[in-house]
């Protein structure tokens, strides 16, 4: 089992301390924002200059993906899990 660093542990935190989803206005109420804006949807069956390739399986719904270096990330899933991926 690998062991976080101290660094990698105060940047989780402080993720999750300023998250949006988080803030609370004046009077505690949640603050909400505007709408997210309209997107159209594209569908490409092919994309030139680009290769997809699994890079991790076994995954439950990853939410999240932070690069710590070139070779090393976190990812966040769903159910509350954080892993670190090498």
């Amino acid at each position: 089992m690998k062991r976080f660093s101290s660094g990698i542990i105060a940047c989780a935190v402080v993720m999750l301390l300023t998250n949006p989803l988080c803030a609370r206005g004046e009077a505690g109420e949640p603050v909400v924002g505007p709408p997210p804006q309209k997107v159209e949807d594209v569908f490409r069956p092919t994309v030139e200059r680009y290769a997809v390739q699994t890079w991790v399986q076994g995954l439950e719904i990853p939410w999240s993906l932070v690069f710590l270096s070139a070779d090393e990330a976190l990812v966040s899933e769903r159910p509350g899990r954080i892993r670190m991926i090498q």
